[in-house]
């Protein structure tokens, strides 16, 4: 079923700081180990590709003095570096500078949220609920002001007995149904969403920011 989602997102576990995957460089991250000779003028500054996927390529750039690199500024931090990032320089007549590279957490955390109808005896209606265990691809424990019950994730907003869904929401506000979530990947089908039009894209959870245009969507979370 893909690699499963992590149990602290689930109803019944401490609310904790997802770090793992989710590192982005701090601002004042990169600091000159040696600053190299022959410089004649700014070289190109290139970090190296996220981790996960879904993340995005930090980006910087540097001054020089007398032949040497002088300063690193770090111009958007990224996202996605399981760890610290390599540093190449391009463009340039220089060698020899090296980096090291600070990376902080984005929390990412909440309980996500979905909409079940429980199965009978217990179900009455569709209500907001929390996860309580991922069963399969497809199927959760969830628990609800009706109980608690196995139910099967669809793409519908008229759910019957034993059915649940998940909606994700992209950077523009259009909304999808999440037909299959795994620890990094939400696979969608639009409800009146058009950023994904290949049905699959990464997640966050609401309470961790906002989504990246064409590349990422967040979940509800209670």
């Amino acid at each position: 079923m893909g690699r499963p989602i992590k149990k602290r997102f689930f109803a019944g576990t401490a609310v904790v700081a997802d770090t793992a995957g989710m590192g982005v460089v701090t601002p004042n991250g990169v600091t000159i180990v040696t600053s190299g000779t022959n410089y004649s003028s700014a070289p190109t500054v290139v970090f190296s590709q996220p981790d996960i996927f879904g993340g995005t390529v930090a980006t910087g750039h540097v001054t020089v003095s007398g032949g040497n690199i002088t300063s690193f500024v770090v111009d958007n931090g990224g996202s996605g570096y399981m760890s610290d990032p390599a540093i190449a320089l391009t463009n340039t007549t220089g060698t020899g500078a090296t980096f090291t590279v600070a990376l902080a957490p984005i929390s990412n955390t909440g309980k996500i949220t979905v909409t079940a109808y429980l199965p009978s005896p217990n179900g009455l209606s569709s209500k907001t609920s929390n996860i309580l265990k991922q069963e399969s691809s497809h199927r959760y424990l969830v628990q609800n002001a009706d109980g608690d019950g196995q139910c099967k994730l669809v793409a519908s907003g008229s759910l019957t007995a034993g059915q649940m869904n998940l909606v994700a929401t992209d950077s523009a506000g259009g909304t999808y149904y999440v037909t299959k979530l795994t620890s990094r990947k939400a696979y969608l089908t639009s409800i009146n969403g058009s950023q994904f039009t290949n049905g699959v894209a990464s997640w966050l959870l609401a309470s961790a920011g906002s989504p990246q245009a064409n590349v990422s969507v967040t979940i509800p979370v209670s």
